[in-house]
C-alpha cells in the first residue's frame, strides 16, 4: 500500500535561474570556470529536501552520501572514487563532497539541460537543494512532511478546497512554473516536475513566485470548521473504534447493516462496523451522514472531541505552512509544493 505525503517549502527560484542554471549551461558549452567558482564557494550540502549539513560532513553522513539514501532515492556517490580514495574515505579521511561533485563538470560539455547524465543529474540535485530551498525547522516532527500520510493530505487538500475563494487561492500552486523555470518543466506522470526531482522520490508539483506567495499570504482566511467529507468519514471511523451501536430506527439505505449489529457471534460490534465502512456502495456517505448526526444526540461530547481534533491538526497544518511562507516572503523567495507517493 503506498503512502501519499505532501510538503510545502521555501524555493529561491532567482537563485536556480540566475546562478545555477546559467553556470551549468555554461558548462556544457565548456566553459566550466563560473560552476567551478560556485561549487568551491559552497560550506554546506543537502541530501534533499530536509536536510542542510555543514562541510566537512561526519562519518555517518559521508557514508550516507556514498551509499545513497533510501528515502530520497539518492545515488551513489561512490562511483566518483577510485578504489584507493574509496578505502581512504572509508577508514576516516575528510571528504570534500562538492571538490567530487567537480570531477563531473568536463562530462557536461555538449549535453542539453535536460539530459546532464547520470553524474551531472545528481550535481545538478545537490546544488538545486543545497542553495534554493530551506529546511524546515527542527521542531517540526523530526523533519517530516508537513502532511506525512494519506489522511492529513485527504483532510488538507479538501480544507483548502472548501470554498471557491480558497479553492482559488491555494489554487495557485496549480500554475504554470513561474517565468524563468517553464522551460525545465517536465512531466512526471500527471504532475509537473522540475529535473532535480529525476534523483528524489518526491516530486515537485507547484510554485509560488515571491508576489504569489505574499498575495496568498493577505488573502487567506485560518482557523476555520468546514465540515468535510473527510472529517465525516474520520468521525464515523472512530464511532465505529469505540463500537457505539445504531438505532435500528434510522434510515440506512443497506438493510445488511441492523442484521449485522443483532446477529450473535464471537466477532465484536466494533469490527464489524468498522468492516462495513469499508463495504462501499451507493449511498454510503449518506448513510454515514445519518449515523454521525444520530451519534451527535447520543455521545454529543465525544462527537464533539473526535471533530475538535480534527480542526485542530489542520490549524497546526495551517499555521506551520503560513509560517514558512512569511519566512519566504522576508528573503524574497517563492515556494514549492511537493508530492511522494
Amino acid at each position: 500500500m503506498s503512502v501519499i505525503m505532501i510538503d510545502y517549502l521555501p524555493f529561491d527560484y532567482v537563485t536556480y535561474t540566475q546562478q545555477i542554471l546559467p553556470a551549468i549551461h555554461r558548462a556544457t558549452e565548456g566553459d566550466e570556470v563560473r560552476l567551478r567558482v560556485l561549487l568551491q564557494s559552497l560550506r554546506h550540502i543537502s541530501f534533499g529536501l530536509r536536510s542542510l549539513l555543514r562541510l566537512p560532513l561526519s562519518p555517518e553522513a559521508t557514508e550516507q552520501l556514498l551509499e545513497g539514501e533510501p528515502f530520497h532515492g539518492m545515488m551513489r556517490l561512490e562511483g566518483l572514487l577510485d578504489v584507493a580514495t574509496l578505502r581512504r574515505v572509508r577508514a576516516g579521511e575528510p571528504l570534500d563532497p562538492w571538490q567530487l561533485l567537480a570531477k563531473v563538470i568536463p562530462l557536461l560539455k555538449g549535453r542539453p539541460l535536460n539530459t546532464l547524465g547520470r553524474y551531472g543529474e545528481m550535481l545538478h540535485f545537490h546544488l538545486f537543494y543545497t542553495l534554493c530551498t530551506e529546511p524546515p525547522a527542527s521542531s517540526w516532527t523530526r523533519g517530516d512532511p508537513v502532511l506525512p500520510h494519506d489522511e492529513p493530505v485527504f483532510d488538507w487538500t479538501e480544507y483548502t478546497c472548501r470554498d471557491e475563494e480558497m479553492h482559488t487561492l491555494w489554487g495557485m500552486f496549480e500554475q504554470t512554473a513561474p517565468e524563468g523555470l517553464a522551460q525545465y518543466i517536465k512531466p512526471q506522470g500527471t504532475s509537473r516536475g522540475l529535473s532535480p526531482t529525476i534523483l528524489c522520490r518526491e516530486s515537485i508539483t507547484g510554485f509560488l513566485t515571491p508576489e504569489e506567495t505574499r498575495y496568498l499570504l493577505e488573502h487567506v482566511r485560518t482557523h476555520e470548521r468546514p465540515w468535510l467529507e473527510s472529517i465525516l468519514s474520520g468521525c464515523m471511523r472512530d464511532g465505529a473504534g469505540q463500537g457505539w451501536e445504531i438505532s435500528p430506527n434510522l434510515s440506512i439505505s443497506d438493510p445488511e447493516l441492523f442484521t449485522m449489529q443483532s446477529e450473535n457471534d464471537a466477532m465484536p460490534w466494533k469490527y464489524k462496523l468498522t468492516n462495513w465502512m469499508y463495504k462501499g456502495y451507493p449511498g454510503q456517505h449518506a448513510d454515514f451522514q445519518t449515523i454521525v448526526d444520530y451519534w451527535m444526540t447520543v455521545h454529543p461530547e465525544e462527537m464533539k472531541g473526535f471533530q475538535e481534533r480534527y480542526y485542530r491538526n489542520l490549524w497546526q497544518v495551517e499555521a506551520e505552512i503560513l509560517q514558512r511562507m512569511r519566512l519566504a516572503v522576508a528573503r524574497g523567495w517563492g515556494m514549492i509544493q511537493t508530492y511522494y507517493s
